[in-house]
């Protein structure tokens, strides 16, 4: 597929969804920064990897949603992380 083709599906594709991608990350996250901040790691990571976006609708959907999911589990490790990261320095503190 052209690049031109490419840009064009996955502008449709996004424009078709972002509403309901947006509210995926903010049903499972609970800081609304975090839900913004995953949508915008989503964007950029299908962005990245558009030349394997399906053309069909359907099929566009389900790749993207199989993007954000893989974008919620990395962020779920990242907050983990963070958490932890901020546990440990409570503890030193005492």
């Amino acid at each position: 597929m052209s690049d031109a083709k490419t840009t064009d599906a996955f502008d449709r594709a996004v424009t078709a969804n972002r509403g309901a991608l947006l509210n995926y990350f903010q049903r499972r996250l609970t800081n609304p920064a975090d839900a913004a901040e995953a949508f915008g790691e989503l964007l950029l990571t299908a962005w990245r990897s558009r030349r394997r976006l399906p053309l069909e609708d359907d099929a566009a959907r389900m790749w993207l949603y199989g993007v954000a999911r893989n974008v919620l589990r990395n962020t779920h490790r990242t907050l983990s992380r963070r958490s932890a990261a901020g546990a440990a320095v409570q503890r030193s503190a005492r």
